[in-house]
């Protein structure tokens, strides 16, 4: 049955690493491989060596699940592009890039646009790059444990955070620098309500401040 196709196909739909166990023929056969990759991005591991370098084929692969990108040729790993499709499909394939890409702020803005918590895996300027950091906030509010301290202190990236996920609280910054405290209300439509509580320059305490 290995080789039998309409079998293996069946077989991959189902769990994509079925694809280890294929013949040779059918793990060289392009609708094969894009199934189990669709199933599981890693199944790409188990294509022929043709396909894994195949530029437009691994594109297909990577636009269906960015975790094939782990699996694709050496010198398809350095193409931006690929990179980029793959992120775009799945921000957390940016632990698969090259060291390169993890510094790249195109791929880094694809990458936090789809999955926030991909900011982990970029390098530490970018985690420091306030707007890298405020639109894996506005995607993901978990993201903001993975940003610089210095802006993990920053009240808008904070209130966005808290606005996303009010329990990226438990990621701000106890440095006080520009937040002090900050606490949600849930109102009966379950909407977070961010309420900020800073310093006022005006006040020797902590207090809510309309200055």
């Amino acid at each position: 049955l290995h080789g039998n196709r309409a079998a293996v196909l069946s077989a991959v739909r189902e769990d994509g690493a079925a694809l280890e166990l294929a013949s040779e023929e059918l793990r060289n056969d392009k609708e094969v491989v894009l199934a189990a990759v669709k199933q599981d991005g890693f199944a790409l591991e188990f294509a022929s060596e043709a396909l894994r370098c195949d530029r437009d084929f691994v594109l297909e692969a990577v636009a269906l699940d960015g975790f094939a990108l782990h699996f694709s040729g050496k010198e398809l790993r350095s193409d931006k592009e690929i990179t980029i499709a793959a992120v775009k499909q799945n921000g957390s394939a940016l632990a698969f890039a090259r060291k390169d890409f993890k510094a790249d702020r195109d791929v880094a803005m694809a990458a936090v646009k789809q999955r926030g918590t991909a900011l982990e895996f970029l390098c530490e300027d970018l985690r420091a790059d306030r707007s890298v950091v405020m639109t894996a906030c506005q995607c993901e509010g978990a993201a903001l444990q993975f940003a610089a301290d210095e802006l993990r202190g920053d009240a808008d990236i904070v209130l966005a955070a808290v606005e996303q996920d009010g329990s990226a609280m438990q990621f701000i910054e106890g440095s006080g620098a520009t937040v002090s405290d900050c606490s949600t209300a849930v109102d009966s439509s379950e909407e977070v309500q961010v309420i900020r509580t800073v310093r006022c320059p005006n006040a020797d305490g902590i207090r809510s401040c309309r200055c």
